[in-house]
């Protein structure tokens, strides 16, 4: 069981504690940034079609 989630939190902040600890503010473990913002924006474009793809037409 993930960490935050022993300590009571949910996945979301751990996801975002996380996110913070690698990034280039803290541990400095991810410094190109331009780079990790296409992977985000891909990621974004993804689960938005997953979403798309499950949706049903007769509720719209």
């Amino acid at each position: 069981m993930p960490l935050p989630v022993q300590l009571g939190f949910g996945s979301v902040p751990g996801y975002l504690f996380a996110s913070v600890a690698i990034g280039p503010g803290v541990l400095r473990l991810i410094t190109d940034v331009d780079a990790i913002l296409h992977f985000a924006e891909v990621g974004i474009v993804s689960m938005m079609f997953v979403i798309g793809l499950e949706m049903q037409v007769d509720k719209l």
